[in-house]
């Protein structure tokens, strides 16, 4: 066994579980409400949300309307590319890293096996205000992907800090290094 998983790794694990877990809810909320409602039904669920049954068949905001072909390659590429990120960098990559391209892959499949087998993507999550449509509608999908892009943000952000510590340290470093050189000669 040992030899087929070879190495398992934590980020691997997070990365992988994120992502099913993601399209696990994904896939079973559109479940739901495509059995519960009818097409363009609504039913509000808080006074800020309704679930309001619609189909997208363009991305995000609807742009690419109709390009059900153009999306899924779209969608499949950076699937593909995220697990050939995953595997290149899993010994080395921070488990902040993980979480995000595990919410990204679940997210992207999740809407990728929608255009795949349905022509259009189920969204259903309706934002209100004053009982006005205030976003688009969407779905969890949509979710994992916005909190995987917000992770991913989060962690550059990190890193440019760890970034500017560390110039910092070796410029204190270097500027230590001279006074004891000038002490020296002196």
């Amino acid at each position: 066994m040992n030899k087929i998983l070879g190495k398992l790794y934590i980020t691997s694990v997070i990365t992988y579980v994120i992502a099913a877990f993601c399209l696990s809810l994904d896939q079973a909320t559109k479940s739901l409400i495509v059995k519960a409602f009818e097409l363009y039904q609504s039913n509000p669920v808080f006074p800020f949300l309704n679930l309001t049954y619609v189909i997208n068949i363009g991305a995000a905001f609807s742009i690419f309307r109709g390009q059900v072909l153009m999306l899924c390659l779209f969608a499949g590429s950076v699937s593909i590319a995220i697990v050939i990120y995953e595997m290149r960098t899993r010994d080395k990559r921070s488990k902040l890293l993980s979480f995000s391209i595990g919410f990204i892959l679940g997210g992207a499949l999740g809407n990728l096996i929608d255009r795949v087998r349905l022509g259009h993507v189920v969204d259903f999550l309706d934002l209100r205000h004053n009982g006005q449509n205030i976003w688009p509608i969407f779905n969890v999908a949509d979710v994992s992907i916005n909190i995987g892009i917000g992770l991913l943000v989060l962690y550059y952000i990190l890193q440019e800090s760890k970034t500017i510590k560390k110039d910092k340290v070796d410029e204190i470093k270097e500027e230590n290094k001279v006074e004891a050189l000038s002490e020296e000669n002196s």
